[in-house]
Protein backbone atom coordinates (compact mmCIF):
# COMPACT_ATOMS: atom_id res chain seq x y z
CA UNK A 1 0.00 0.00 0.00
CA UNK A 2 1.19 3.39 -1.02
CA UNK A 3 2.33 5.38 1.88
CA UNK A 4 1.37 9.45 1.74
CA UNK A 5 3.51 12.28 2.95
CA UNK A 6 2.98 16.09 2.82
CA UNK A 7 6.04 17.65 1.05
CA UNK A 8 6.18 21.74 0.25
CA UNK A 9 8.20 22.89 -2.70
CA UNK A 10 8.73 26.75 -2.08
CA UNK A 11 10.65 28.09 -5.28
CA UNK A 12 10.31 30.87 -7.42
CA UNK A 13 11.78 29.11 -10.63
CA UNK A 14 8.60 27.42 -12.53
CA UNK A 15 10.61 24.42 -13.94
CA UNK A 16 12.20 24.07 -10.10
CA UNK A 17 9.17 23.59 -9.14
CA UNK A 18 8.21 21.17 -12.36
CA UNK A 19 11.21 19.21 -11.31
CA UNK A 20 10.40 18.42 -7.86
CA UNK A 21 6.22 17.77 -8.69
CA UNK A 22 8.12 15.10 -11.42
CA UNK A 23 10.58 13.18 -9.24
CA UNK A 24 7.91 13.29 -5.90
CA UNK A 25 3.84 13.13 -7.04
CA UNK A 26 3.40 10.17 -8.93
CA UNK A 27 0.63 11.19 -10.94
CA UNK A 28 3.05 13.90 -12.53
CA UNK A 29 6.06 11.18 -13.02
CA UNK A 30 7.42 10.57 -15.76
CA UNK A 31 7.03 6.74 -15.94
CA UNK A 32 10.77 5.91 -18.51
CA UNK A 33 12.95 8.48 -16.56
CA UNK A 34 12.09 7.31 -13.46
CA UNK A 35 12.92 3.28 -14.51
CA UNK A 36 15.97 4.50 -16.47
CA UNK A 37 17.24 5.79 -12.89
CA UNK A 38 16.35 2.64 -11.34
CA UNK A 39 17.87 0.54 -13.51
CA UNK A 40 20.81 2.35 -13.06
CA UNK A 41 21.40 2.63 -9.55
CA UNK A 42 19.60 -1.13 -8.89
CA UNK A 43 19.83 -3.07 -12.16
CA UNK A 44 15.65 -3.52 -11.93
CA UNK A 45 12.40 -1.36 -12.19
CA UNK A 46 11.69 0.40 -9.59
CA UNK A 47 11.15 -0.91 -6.23
CA UNK A 48 7.50 -0.09 -4.65
CA UNK A 49 8.58 3.00 -3.07
CA UNK A 50 7.15 6.22 -0.90
CA UNK A 51 4.73 8.36 -2.44
CA UNK A 52 4.05 12.03 -1.74
CA UNK A 53 1.33 14.61 -2.00
CA UNK A 54 3.71 17.89 -2.88
CA UNK A 55 2.29 21.45 -3.10
CA UNK A 56 4.44 24.08 -4.34
CA UNK A 57 4.36 27.77 -4.19
CA UNK A 58 6.26 30.56 -5.97
CA UNK A 59 7.12 33.04 -2.53
CA UNK A 60 7.67 32.77 0.82
CA UNK A 61 3.85 34.19 1.99
CA UNK A 62 2.42 31.42 -0.70
CA UNK A 63 4.56 29.14 1.11
CA UNK A 64 3.67 29.74 4.56
CA UNK A 65 -0.10 30.34 3.85
CA UNK A 66 -0.17 26.42 2.25
CA UNK A 67 1.21 25.11 5.42
CA UNK A 68 -1.17 26.88 7.55
CA UNK A 69 -4.21 25.23 5.66
CA UNK A 70 -2.38 22.34 6.18
CA UNK A 71 -2.24 22.22 9.69
CA UNK A 72 -6.15 23.52 9.97
CA UNK A 73 -6.86 20.32 7.45
CA UNK A 74 -5.04 18.35 10.36
CA UNK A 75 -2.55 17.04 7.84
CA UNK A 76 0.44 19.48 8.03
CA UNK A 77 3.69 18.93 5.69
CA UNK A 78 6.32 16.66 6.80
CA UNK A 79 9.01 18.02 4.77
CA UNK A 80 9.69 21.05 3.14
CA UNK A 81 12.30 22.11 0.27
CA UNK A 82 12.66 26.22 0.32
CA UNK A 83 15.00 28.01 -1.60
CA UNK A 84 17.16 30.70 -0.44
CA UNK A 85 16.94 33.26 -3.36
CA UNK A 86 13.22 34.50 -3.60
CA UNK A 87 12.04 37.98 -4.58
CA UNK A 88 9.46 39.67 -2.03
CA UNK A 89 9.43 40.23 1.27
CA UNK A 90 10.52 36.93 2.84
CA UNK A 91 13.53 35.07 1.94
CA UNK A 92 14.59 31.59 2.56
CA UNK A 93 15.31 32.05 6.34
CA UNK A 94 12.31 34.38 6.98
CA UNK A 95 10.12 31.85 5.14
CA UNK A 96 11.72 28.92 7.00
CA UNK A 97 11.31 31.12 10.63
CA UNK A 98 7.70 31.63 9.35
CA UNK A 99 7.23 27.68 8.50
CA UNK A 100 8.07 26.57 11.94
CA UNK A 101 6.28 29.16 13.96
CA UNK A 102 3.15 27.31 12.01
CA UNK A 103 4.59 23.57 11.84
CA UNK A 104 7.40 23.37 14.70
CA UNK A 105 8.23 19.87 13.53
CA UNK A 106 8.88 20.56 9.78
CA UNK A 107 11.53 19.03 8.23
CA UNK A 108 13.89 21.80 6.20
CA UNK A 109 15.09 21.21 2.78
CA UNK A 110 17.40 24.04 2.24
CA UNK A 111 18.05 24.37 -2.03
CA UNK A 112 20.48 26.68 -3.26
CA UNK A 113 23.32 27.32 -5.87
CA UNK A 114 25.08 29.15 -3.73
CA UNK A 115 24.85 29.85 0.10
CA UNK A 116 24.35 33.73 0.78
CA UNK A 117 25.22 32.45 4.37
CA UNK A 118 27.55 30.47 6.60
CA UNK A 119 26.19 27.27 8.57
CA UNK A 120 27.40 28.67 11.73
CA UNK A 121 25.08 31.99 10.44
CA UNK A 122 22.08 30.08 9.68
CA UNK A 123 22.40 27.90 12.78
CA UNK A 124 22.47 31.15 14.88
CA UNK A 125 19.45 32.67 13.36
CA UNK A 126 16.97 29.95 13.39
CA UNK A 127 18.16 28.02 17.02
CA UNK A 128 18.43 24.28 15.50
CA UNK A 129 20.00 22.59 13.09
CA UNK A 130 18.64 18.78 13.66
CA UNK A 131 15.54 20.00 11.24
CA UNK A 132 18.13 21.47 8.72
CA UNK A 133 19.45 20.11 5.65
CA UNK A 134 21.33 21.68 2.67
CA UNK A 135 20.64 20.64 -0.89
CA UNK A 136 23.10 21.88 -3.57
CA UNK A 137 21.46 23.11 -7.13
CA UNK A 138 21.34 21.47 -9.33
CA UNK A 139 20.21 18.76 -7.08
CA UNK A 140 19.97 14.75 -8.12
CA UNK A 141 16.32 13.75 -8.39
CA UNK A 142 17.30 10.08 -6.35
CA UNK A 143 18.48 12.60 -3.79
CA UNK A 144 15.83 14.68 -3.76
CA UNK A 145 13.81 11.50 -3.45
CA UNK A 146 15.77 9.57 -0.83
CA UNK A 147 16.03 13.39 1.16
CA UNK A 148 12.23 13.23 1.34
CA UNK A 149 11.83 9.72 2.38
CA UNK A 150 14.74 9.40 4.83
CA UNK A 151 13.13 13.28 6.39
CA UNK A 152 9.00 12.68 5.78
CA UNK A 153 9.75 9.07 8.00
CA UNK A 154 12.12 11.12 10.50
CA UNK A 155 9.04 13.42 10.82
CA UNK A 156 6.82 10.39 10.96
CA UNK A 157 8.73 9.17 13.80
CA UNK A 158 8.88 12.42 15.40
CA UNK A 159 5.30 12.59 15.45
CA UNK A 160 4.76 8.84 17.08
CA UNK A 161 6.80 9.97 19.79
CA UNK A 162 5.13 12.70 20.51
CA UNK A 163 1.73 10.89 20.81
CA UNK A 164 3.63 8.41 22.48
CA UNK A 165 4.32 10.78 25.05
CA UNK A 166 1.30 12.32 25.28
CA UNK A 167 -0.45 8.93 26.00
CA UNK A 168 2.42 8.20 28.66
CA UNK A 169 1.04 11.57 30.32
CA UNK A 170 -2.19 10.51 30.13
CA UNK A 171 -1.57 7.02 31.32
CA UNK A 172 0.57 8.50 34.14
CA UNK A 173 -2.64 11.10 35.57
CA UNK A 174 -4.98 8.17 35.39
CA UNK A 175 -2.69 6.42 37.23
CA UNK A 176 -2.21 9.01 40.08
CA UNK A 177 -5.92 9.78 39.56
CA UNK A 178 -6.20 5.84 40.66
CA UNK A 179 -3.31 6.01 43.17
CA UNK A 180 -5.34 8.96 44.79
CA UNK A 181 -8.83 7.34 45.49
CA UNK A 182 -6.65 4.08 46.46
CA UNK A 183 -5.15 6.48 49.16
CA UNK A 184 -8.46 7.95 50.22
CA UNK A 185 -10.06 4.56 50.29
CA UNK A 186 -7.25 2.85 52.41
CA UNK A 187 -7.44 6.27 54.50
CA UNK A 188 -11.35 5.00 54.91
CA UNK A 189 -10.87 1.55 55.51
CA UNK A 190 -8.32 2.39 58.19
CA UNK A 191 -10.99 4.79 59.78
CA UNK A 192 -13.46 2.22 59.30
CA UNK A 193 -11.28 -0.10 61.25
CA UNK A 194 -10.42 2.12 63.71
CA UNK A 195 -14.12 3.26 64.36
CA UNK A 196 -14.95 -0.68 64.33
CA UNK A 197 -11.91 -1.07 67.01
CA UNK A 198 -13.16 1.77 68.96
CA UNK A 199 -16.99 0.46 68.58
CA UNK A 200 -15.76 -2.65 70.38
CA UNK A 201 -13.88 -1.20 73.15
CA UNK A 202 -16.64 1.54 73.76
CA UNK A 203 -19.28 -1.34 74.21
CA UNK A 204 -17.69 -3.34 76.39
CA UNK A 205 -16.08 -0.17 78.30
CA UNK A 206 -19.35 1.13 78.60
CA UNK A 207 -20.49 -1.76 80.13
CA UNK A 208 -17.62 -1.77 83.15
CA UNK A 209 -18.30 1.78 84.11
CA UNK A 210 -21.72 2.14 84.00
CA UNK A 211 -22.03 -1.08 86.66
CA UNK A 212 -19.83 0.83 89.49
CA UNK A 213 -21.64 4.15 88.19
CA UNK A 214 -25.09 2.75 88.97
CA UNK A 215 -24.85 1.45 92.50
CA UNK A 216 -22.96 4.72 93.29
CA UNK A 217 -25.25 7.25 91.60
CA UNK A 218 -28.19 5.21 93.98
CA UNK A 219 -26.04 5.22 97.14
CA UNK A 220 -25.50 8.90 96.36
CA UNK A 221 -29.27 9.58 96.49
CA UNK A 222 -29.84 7.12 99.34
CA UNK A 223 -27.23 8.88 101.32
CA UNK A 224 -29.38 12.36 100.36
CA UNK A 225 -31.98 10.76 101.29
CA UNK A 226 -30.79 10.26 104.87
CA UNK A 227 -29.45 13.55 105.28
CA UNK A 228 -32.64 15.27 104.83
CA UNK A 229 -34.29 12.84 107.23
CA UNK A 230 -31.97 15.16 109.75
CA UNK A 231 -34.32 18.04 109.24
CA UNK A 232 -33.48 20.59 111.81
CA UNK A 233 -30.10 18.71 112.72
CA UNK A 234 -28.79 19.14 109.69
CA UNK A 235 -27.33 22.48 110.32
CA UNK A 236 -25.43 21.09 112.82
CA UNK A 237 -23.31 18.76 111.22
CA UNK A 238 -22.90 20.82 107.98
CA UNK A 239 -24.94 18.87 106.09
CA UNK A 240 -26.08 21.45 103.70
CA UNK A 241 -22.35 21.25 102.56
CA UNK A 242 -22.64 17.96 102.24
CA UNK A 243 -25.51 18.15 100.05
CA UNK A 244 -23.28 20.17 98.02
CA UNK A 245 -21.03 17.71 97.49
CA UNK A 246 -23.69 15.03 96.78
CA UNK A 247 -24.81 17.42 94.21
CA UNK A 248 -21.46 18.19 92.52
CA UNK A 249 -20.98 14.57 92.52
CA UNK A 250 -23.91 13.56 91.07
CA UNK A 251 -23.14 15.82 88.40
CA UNK A 252 -19.79 14.23 87.55
CA UNK A 253 -21.28 11.07 87.33
CA UNK A 254 -24.04 12.27 84.55
CA UNK A 255 -20.95 13.89 82.73
CA UNK A 256 -19.19 10.17 82.86
CA UNK A 257 -22.25 8.47 82.05
CA UNK A 258 -23.07 11.19 79.00
CA UNK A 259 -19.55 10.60 77.33
CA UNK A 260 -19.97 7.29 77.66
CA UNK A 261 -23.15 7.26 75.86
CA UNK A 262 -21.32 9.20 72.96
CA UNK A 263 -18.66 6.78 72.96
CA UNK A 264 -21.52 4.23 72.67
CA UNK A 265 -22.52 5.63 69.38
CA UNK A 266 -19.16 3.89 68.13
CA UNK A 267 -20.94 0.53 69.04
CA UNK A 268 -24.08 1.17 67.65
CA UNK A 269 -25.85 1.39 63.51
CA UNK A 270 -28.12 3.29 64.79
CA UNK A 271 -30.85 4.14 67.49
CA UNK A 272 -32.20 1.76 68.94
CA UNK A 273 -35.01 4.24 69.90
CA UNK A 274 -36.41 7.27 68.41
CA UNK A 275 -36.17 10.42 69.85
CA UNK A 276 -37.13 13.67 69.09
CA UNK A 277 -35.16 17.17 70.00
CA UNK A 278 -35.83 20.78 70.13
CA UNK A 279 -32.88 22.40 67.82
CA UNK A 280 -33.80 26.22 69.54
CA UNK A 281 -33.71 24.31 73.31
CA UNK A 282 -30.37 22.39 72.01
CA UNK A 283 -28.80 25.58 71.10
CA UNK A 284 -30.04 27.46 74.26
CA UNK A 285 -28.80 24.73 76.14
CA UNK A 286 -25.34 24.26 74.25
CA UNK A 287 -24.60 28.65 74.63
CA UNK A 288 -25.46 28.18 78.09
CA UNK A 289 -22.68 26.06 78.62
CA UNK A 290 -19.98 27.37 76.44
CA UNK A 291 -21.71 31.26 76.09
CA UNK A 292 -19.31 32.40 78.83
CA UNK A 293 -15.89 31.43 77.18
CA UNK A 294 -17.15 32.25 73.85
CA UNK A 295 -18.58 35.71 74.34
CA UNK A 296 -14.65 36.40 75.85
CA UNK A 297 -13.14 36.03 72.68
CA UNK A 298 -16.22 36.67 70.08
CA UNK A 299 -19.44 38.60 69.09
CA UNK A 300 -22.24 35.58 69.25
CA UNK A 301 -24.82 35.61 65.98
CA UNK A 302 -27.72 33.28 66.72
CA UNK A 303 -30.39 32.86 64.16
CA UNK A 304 -32.49 30.58 65.31
CA UNK A 305 -36.12 30.85 64.87
CA UNK A 306 -38.40 29.45 67.90
CA UNK A 307 -40.75 27.52 65.67
CA UNK A 308 -38.55 25.14 63.99
CA UNK A 309 -40.38 21.67 64.65
CA UNK A 310 -38.51 18.68 66.49
CA UNK A 311 -35.93 16.91 64.92
CA UNK A 312 -34.54 13.13 65.04
CA UNK A 313 -31.81 12.78 67.87
CA UNK A 314 -31.39 12.57 71.11
CA UNK A 315 -31.65 16.30 72.71
CA UNK A 316 -28.76 15.65 75.30
CA UNK A 317 -26.18 14.61 72.14
CA UNK A 318 -27.28 16.98 70.04
CA UNK A 319 -26.31 19.80 72.41
CA UNK A 320 -22.89 18.12 73.55
CA UNK A 321 -22.68 18.18 69.26
CA UNK A 322 -23.07 22.18 69.53
CA UNK A 323 -21.07 22.42 72.53
CA UNK A 324 -18.28 20.56 70.47
CA UNK A 325 -18.17 22.95 67.34
CA UNK A 326 -18.73 25.87 69.29
CA UNK A 327 -15.49 25.31 71.17
CA UNK A 328 -13.94 24.33 68.10
CA UNK A 329 -14.67 27.52 66.70
CA UNK A 330 -13.09 29.27 69.44
CA UNK A 331 -9.69 27.31 69.51
CA UNK A 332 -9.67 28.72 65.45
CA UNK A 333 -9.90 32.15 66.54
CA UNK A 334 -7.40 34.70 66.15
CA UNK A 335 -5.82 37.01 68.61
CA UNK A 336 -7.22 40.45 67.92
CA UNK A 337 -9.42 42.05 65.49
CA UNK A 338 -13.24 41.11 65.82
CA UNK A 339 -13.91 37.77 65.38
CA UNK A 340 -17.46 36.08 64.93
CA UNK A 341 -19.12 32.93 65.87
CA UNK A 342 -22.35 32.01 64.74
CA UNK A 343 -25.62 29.69 64.85
CA UNK A 344 -27.90 29.57 62.34
CA UNK A 345 -30.99 27.21 61.56
CA UNK A 346 -33.19 26.84 58.68
CA UNK A 347 -36.02 24.73 58.02
CA UNK A 348 -36.79 22.93 54.61
CA UNK A 349 -40.26 21.28 55.06
CA UNK A 350 -40.67 20.59 50.87
CA UNK A 351 -37.09 18.56 51.74
CA UNK A 352 -38.46 17.19 55.52
CA UNK A 353 -35.11 18.23 57.74
CA UNK A 354 -33.38 20.90 59.52
CA UNK A 355 -30.39 22.74 58.92
CA UNK A 356 -28.05 23.69 61.32
CA UNK A 357 -24.82 25.25 60.79
CA UNK A 358 -22.15 26.56 63.14
CA UNK A 359 -19.80 29.14 61.59
CA UNK A 360 -16.74 31.30 62.17
CA UNK A 361 -14.45 33.78 61.28
CA UNK A 362 -11.56 31.99 62.33
CA UNK A 363 -8.68 30.49 60.75
CA UNK A 364 -9.85 27.85 58.68
CA UNK A 365 -8.92 24.45 58.18
CA UNK A 366 -6.00 23.88 55.62
CA UNK A 367 -8.08 21.70 52.25
CA UNK A 368 -5.76 18.37 52.75
CA UNK A 369 -6.58 18.46 56.53
CA UNK A 370 -10.68 18.26 55.49
CA UNK A 371 -10.63 14.42 54.42
CA UNK A 372 -9.60 14.14 57.93
CA UNK A 373 -10.95 15.96 60.77
CA UNK A 374 -13.74 13.60 61.12
CA UNK A 375 -10.98 10.13 61.51
CA UNK A 376 -10.63 9.59 65.13
CA UNK A 377 -8.02 10.55 67.29
CA UNK A 378 -6.89 12.95 64.26
CA UNK A 379 -6.27 16.73 65.58
CA UNK A 380 -4.41 19.41 65.23
CA UNK A 381 -4.77 21.46 68.13
CA UNK A 382 -1.37 20.98 70.65
CA UNK A 383 -1.11 18.41 73.21
CA UNK A 384 -3.47 18.54 75.97
CA UNK A 385 -6.79 20.75 74.62
CA UNK A 386 -7.73 17.75 72.43
CA UNK A 387 -8.17 13.96 71.95
CA UNK A 388 -9.33 13.88 67.96
CA UNK A 389 -12.97 12.18 69.30
CA UNK A 390 -14.87 15.18 69.33
CA UNK A 391 -15.89 15.39 66.02
CA UNK A 392 -16.06 11.93 64.83
CA UNK A 393 -18.45 11.36 68.27
CA UNK A 394 -20.18 14.41 66.70
CA UNK A 395 -20.18 12.72 63.09
CA UNK A 396 -21.68 9.37 64.85
CA UNK A 397 -24.56 10.94 66.93
CA UNK A 398 -25.65 13.04 64.03
CA UNK A 399 -25.35 9.45 61.42
CA UNK A 400 -27.16 8.00 63.85
CA UNK A 401 -29.81 10.17 64.09
CA UNK A 402 -30.31 9.97 60.24
CA UNK A 403 -28.23 12.60 59.31
CA UNK A 404 -25.23 14.26 57.84
CA UNK A 405 -22.83 16.78 59.16
CA UNK A 406 -20.09 18.62 56.36
CA UNK A 407 -17.51 21.25 56.49
CA UNK A 408 -16.58 23.83 54.34
CA UNK A 409 -13.54 26.22 54.96
CA UNK A 410 -11.17 28.64 53.56
CA UNK A 411 -7.77 28.94 55.01
CA UNK A 412 -7.75 32.60 56.53
CA UNK A 413 -11.73 33.01 56.44
CA UNK A 414 -13.36 31.02 58.85
CA UNK A 415 -15.18 27.48 58.61
CA UNK A 416 -18.74 26.25 58.78
CA UNK A 417 -20.12 22.96 59.78
CA UNK A 418 -23.53 21.93 58.59
CA UNK A 419 -26.05 19.51 60.09
CA UNK A 420 -28.82 18.25 58.37
CA UNK A 421 -31.64 16.41 60.77
CA UNK A 422 -34.94 15.19 59.91
CA UNK A 423 -37.65 16.33 60.97
CA UNK A 424 -39.14 13.76 63.55
CA UNK A 425 -42.40 12.52 62.88
CA UNK A 426 -42.73 8.89 64.35
CA UNK A 427 -44.02 7.79 68.11
CA UNK A 428 -42.60 8.15 71.95
CA UNK A 429 -39.50 5.90 72.65
CA UNK A 430 -39.35 2.82 74.56
CA UNK A 431 -36.25 3.53 76.81
CA UNK A 432 -37.80 4.64 80.23
CA UNK A 433 -36.70 8.58 81.29
CA UNK A 434 -37.81 10.81 84.27
CA UNK A 435 -41.10 11.82 84.11
CA UNK A 436 -40.44 14.34 86.55
CA UNK A 437 -43.36 13.51 88.74
CA UNK A 438 -43.15 12.53 92.30
CA UNK A 439 -43.12 8.89 93.50
CA UNK A 440 -46.07 7.65 94.71
CA UNK A 441 -45.22 6.26 98.05
CA UNK A 442 -48.47 5.21 98.54
CA UNK A 443 -48.57 2.62 96.60
CA UNK A 444 -48.28 -1.17 97.41
CA UNK A 445 -45.51 -2.68 98.29
CA UNK A 446 -44.58 -4.45 94.60
CA UNK A 447 -42.31 -8.14 94.88
CA UNK A 448 -39.36 -7.09 92.43
CA UNK A 449 -36.80 -9.85 91.60
CA UNK A 450 -33.46 -8.10 90.36
CA UNK A 451 -30.97 -9.79 88.67
CA UNK A 452 -27.62 -8.70 88.50
CA UNK A 453 -24.18 -10.22 88.48
CA UNK A 454 -22.55 -6.90 90.27
CA UNK A 455 -23.04 -7.71 93.74
CA UNK A 456 -22.92 -3.99 94.74
CA UNK A 457 -25.77 -3.07 92.49
CA UNK A 458 -27.81 -5.37 94.12
CA UNK A 459 -27.24 -3.92 97.66
CA UNK A 460 -27.89 -0.25 96.11
CA UNK A 461 -30.97 -1.85 94.12
CA UNK A 462 -32.15 -2.93 97.58
CA UNK A 463 -31.85 0.27 99.39
CA UNK A 464 -33.46 2.43 96.71
CA UNK A 465 -36.54 -0.04 96.73
CA UNK A 466 -36.69 0.38 99.67
CA UNK A 467 -40.59 0.64 99.30
CA UNK A 468 -40.73 -2.70 97.64
CA UNK A 469 -39.89 -6.34 98.78
CA UNK A 470 -37.28 -6.97 97.17
CA UNK A 471 -35.41 -10.58 96.38
CA UNK A 472 -31.86 -10.91 94.22
CA UNK A 473 -30.43 -13.25 91.99
CA UNK A 474 -26.85 -13.27 90.42
CA UNK A 475 -27.51 -15.46 87.12
CA UNK A 476 -30.06 -16.49 84.79
CA UNK A 477 -30.58 -19.72 86.62
CA UNK A 478 -31.03 -18.41 90.36
CA UNK A 479 -33.40 -16.87 88.59
CA UNK A 480 -35.12 -18.58 87.52
CA UNK A 481 -35.35 -21.10 90.34
CA UNK A 482 -36.75 -17.86 92.63
CA UNK A 483 -39.41 -17.26 89.76
CA UNK A 484 -40.11 -20.85 90.42
CA UNK A 485 -40.67 -20.38 94.30
CA UNK A 486 -42.86 -17.44 94.45
CA UNK A 487 -44.93 -14.76 92.41
CA UNK A 488 -43.51 -11.40 91.54
CA UNK A 489 -44.76 -8.63 89.82
CA UNK A 490 -41.45 -6.98 88.44
CA UNK A 491 -38.29 -8.94 87.47
CA UNK A 492 -35.51 -5.82 87.02
CA UNK A 493 -32.94 -7.93 84.96
CA UNK A 494 -29.49 -7.39 83.50
CA UNK A 495 -29.44 -7.90 80.01
CA UNK A 496 -25.53 -8.69 79.58
CA UNK A 497 -24.43 -11.47 82.02
CA UNK A 498 -21.64 -13.88 81.98
CA UNK A 499 -23.86 -16.91 83.38
CA UNK A 500 -26.54 -16.07 80.58
CA UNK A 501 -28.06 -12.82 79.48
CA UNK A 502 -31.31 -11.57 80.18
CA UNK A 503 -32.73 -12.61 76.83
CA UNK A 504 -32.26 -15.94 78.39
CA UNK A 505 -34.95 -15.43 81.31
CA UNK A 506 -37.25 -13.56 79.12
CA UNK A 507 -37.24 -17.17 76.99
CA UNK A 508 -38.02 -18.61 79.88
CA UNK A 509 -40.25 -16.88 81.51
CA UNK A 510 -42.00 -16.55 77.93
CA UNK A 511 -42.46 -20.47 78.50
CA UNK A 512 -44.50 -20.28 81.42
CA UNK A 513 -46.95 -17.68 79.76
CA UNK A 514 -46.43 -14.33 77.63
CA UNK A 515 -48.04 -12.61 80.94
CA UNK A 516 -44.46 -13.73 82.90
CA UNK A 517 -42.31 -11.94 80.40
CA UNK A 518 -44.12 -8.98 80.22
CA UNK A 519 -43.24 -8.34 83.73
CA UNK A 520 -39.68 -8.18 83.13
CA UNK A 521 -37.69 -4.79 82.50
CA UNK A 522 -34.08 -5.11 81.36
CA UNK A 523 -31.44 -2.65 82.39
CA UNK A 524 -28.27 -2.10 80.28
CA UNK A 525 -24.65 -0.82 80.99
CA UNK A 526 -24.76 0.08 77.48
CA UNK A 527 -23.18 -3.24 75.98
CA UNK A 528 -25.58 -3.48 73.13
CA UNK A 529 -24.48 -6.20 70.86
CA UNK A 530 -26.09 -6.94 67.53
CA UNK A 531 -28.10 -9.99 68.89
CA UNK A 532 -28.95 -7.88 71.65
CA UNK A 533 -30.23 -4.92 69.44
CA UNK A 534 -32.26 -7.29 67.82
CA UNK A 535 -33.60 -8.89 70.72
CA UNK A 536 -34.95 -5.66 72.44
CA UNK A 537 -36.36 -4.38 68.70
CA UNK A 538 -38.74 -8.07 69.04
CA UNK A 539 -39.93 -7.31 72.35
CA UNK A 540 -41.70 -4.66 73.37
CA UNK A 541 -40.31 -4.34 77.02
CA UNK A 542 -38.96 -1.49 78.58
CA UNK A 543 -35.52 -0.87 79.42
CA UNK A 544 -33.30 1.46 81.57
CA UNK A 545 -29.81 2.56 81.18
CA UNK A 546 -27.46 2.31 83.90
CA UNK A 547 -26.62 4.61 85.67
CA UNK A 548 -30.46 5.32 86.82
CA UNK A 549 -31.76 7.58 89.15
CA UNK A 550 -34.21 6.13 91.81
CA UNK A 551 -37.07 8.48 90.34
CA UNK A 552 -36.79 6.28 87.15
CA UNK A 553 -36.96 2.94 89.16
CA UNK A 554 -39.67 4.09 90.85
CA UNK A 555 -41.42 5.62 87.56
CA UNK A 556 -41.11 2.06 85.47
CA UNK A 557 -42.32 -0.27 88.26
CA UNK A 558 -45.38 1.74 89.13
CA UNK A 559 -45.82 1.80 85.00
CA UNK A 560 -45.61 -1.94 84.93
CA UNK A 561 -47.76 -2.67 87.54
CA UNK A 562 -50.27 -0.11 85.81
CA UNK A 563 -49.70 -2.12 83.18
CA UNK A 564 -50.10 -5.64 84.47
CA UNK A 565 -53.27 -4.24 86.17
CA UNK A 566 -55.04 -3.32 83.22
CA UNK A 567 -53.56 -6.20 81.47
CA UNK A 568 -55.68 -8.40 84.10
CA UNK A 569 -58.73 -6.44 84.72
CA UNK A 570 -59.49 -6.97 80.90
CA UNK A 571 -58.89 -10.60 81.31
CA UNK A 572 -61.26 -10.85 83.99
CA UNK A 573 -63.93 -8.69 81.50
CA UNK A 574 -63.53 -10.97 79.04
CA UNK A 575 -63.75 -14.19 81.66
CA UNK A 576 -66.86 -12.59 82.82
CA UNK A 577 -68.27 -11.75 79.18
CA UNK A 578 -67.67 -15.74 78.13
CA UNK A 579 -69.07 -17.10 81.50
CA UNK A 580 -72.17 -14.47 80.81
CA UNK A 581 -72.32 -16.00 77.27
CA UNK A 582 -72.35 -19.74 78.60
CA UNK A 583 -75.33 -19.35 81.13
CA UNK A 584 -77.73 -17.65 78.51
Amino acid sequence: MVQQARVLVVDDHAGVRHDFLTVLSPEQNDAALLDELAISLFGDAAPSRLAFEVDVAPNGIEGVLLARRAVAEGRPHAVAFVDMRMPGDLDGLATIEALWHETPTLQVVICTAHLDYTWHDIVARLGTSDQLLILRKPFDPIEVQQLASALSTKWRLEQEKQQRLRDLEQANHTLEKEMETRLRLERQLRQMQKLDALGRLAASLGHEINNPLAYIKMNLECLGISLRKLGPGLDAIGGNDLLSLLEETDAGIERIRTLVQELRGFSRSCDDDEVSASVPRAVEGALRLSGHALRQRASIVKQVPAELPPVCGHPHQLEQVLVNLLMNALHALPEGGEPEIGVQAVHHPEQGHVVLSVWDTGSGIRPELLDRIFEPFFTTKPVGLGTGLGLSICREIINASGGSITVESRVGLGTTFRIELPVYTAGKPRQASAMGKAVDTARPRARVLVVDDEPHVLRSLQKTLHGCEVDTASCVDEAIGLYGTRSFDVVLCDMMMPGGNGSELYEALERMGPEHAARVIFMTGGAFTPRAQAFLARTSNVYVEKPMTAQVLHEVIERQLALRGAREGDRQARSYALGQHKTQ
